[in-house]
């Protein structure tokens, strides 16, 4: 009766072991997530994103404004 009552505490030691190691990875990766967002590059990095999409935009809105159908040239003239 010991032996199976020393195998399930070791069984259960291990089970808790693995469940708290994942516990810290995850709240570990959390917190450098937490920092990095926060820090000046990431600020940074996100500011030149909404730049670049804002030009992408304005690209985009400039071809389609370019572009005019064959039957308005006949139209204009």
């Amino acid at each position: 009766m010991q032996v199976i009552k020393a195998i399930f505490a070791g069984c259960l030691m291990v089970w808790l072991l693995s469940v708290a190691s994942c516990a810290m990875l995850g709240y570990g990766t959390t917190v450098m997530v937490d920092a990095l967002a926060n820090s000046d590059a990431a600020k940074k990095i996100a500011k030149r994103q909404r730049e670049r999409e804002l030009e992408r935009h304005n690209e985009r809105a400039n071809r389609d404004s370019a572009y005019r159908p064959h039957e308005r040239y006949y139209s204009d003239y």
